[in-house]
């Protein structure tokens, strides 16, 4: 984490707007190792997580907001995907019929 921080600021200071993105999978469990870990069911989950491991490096205050390093934008952001959502809303036809209230 140190290290993407490092050159996320790096490069902010060599005159390059940066979005720093934590990404977090909701639900993926195609990512399951077999150790038993649960899955990241939530985004509170996700940025708990990332907050904790950033704690002994910089304090919470950093994330989801700007900064700005020699004149450019450094966001340092956490966020989550839900890939089963993405995946519905692109290729089943009745999801998206029922989200727009549409009949065949």
């Amino acid at each position: 984490m140190s290290n993407r921080f490092a050159w996320a600021w790096k490069l902010a200071e060599l005159g390059k707007p940066i979005i720093l993105i934590y990404l977090g999978f909701l639900a993926c469990e195609e990512m399951q190792d077999g150790t038993g870990q649960n899955l990241i069911a939530k985004n509170d989950d996700w940025e708990g997580m990332v907050e904790a491991h950033s704690r002994p490096l910089f304090p919470r205050e950093v994330w989801n907001k700007e900064w700005t390093v020699h004149g450019q934008s450094f966001v340092p952001l956490i966020r989550t995907f839900n890939h089963l959502s993405a995946f519905r809303r692109l290729f089943d036809k009745d999801y998206n019929r029922r989200q727009m209230n549409l009949s065949e």
